[in-house]
């Protein structure tokens, strides 16, 4: 089993959903479509083979920042051990649809080939999005 870890620092930003104009056109919010892309800015750095055309899993990593609001109680635990667990939103699959659509053509041939999908979401310091992307070496069947 060989994998490939990508790292992207900074506040990280769910998939958004997709808008409408009044006349009928679709668009992705900038602030998303932005996110997308320095991930697979990211991937294109880390990958430099041909997208994999085999099954894959993929693990992403959400540390955001601790809200300004926090509990004392909460804040004195997460300065003990540095990160706490997150149950706020955005919810754990935006950020995982974005992780798996910046993927496409660059590490995988199509997102539809993961086929085992993991997500932590967490409070820490730095901020990041951490995605590893597991799979079987390709073989050639001629």
């Amino acid at each position: 089993m060989k994998s490939i870890t990508i790292e992207v620092p900074g506040p990280p930003v769910a998939q958004a959903r997709t808008r409408s104009t009044k006349t009928g056109h679709h668009y992705t919010p900038k602030r998303s479509a932005d996110y997308r892309n320095l991930i697979a800015l990211a991937a294109r750095q880390a990958w430099k083979d041909k997208p994999l055309e085999c099954l894959c899993g993929i693990e992403v990593e959400v540390a955001t920042l601790a809200p300004k609001t926090m509990p004392a109680k909460m804040r004195k635990a997460f300065n003990v051990c540095g990160f706490l667990p997150s149950g706020k939103r955005p919810d754990c699959d935006n950020y995982l649809k974005q992780a798996c659509d910046a993927m496409n053509g660059i590490v995988v041939k199509d997102d539809s080939q993961f086929w085992k999908a993991t997500c932590r979401k967490y409070i820490s310091e730095t901020p990041e999005i951490i995605i590893t992307i597991t799979y079987e070496e390709q073989h050639d069947n001629r």
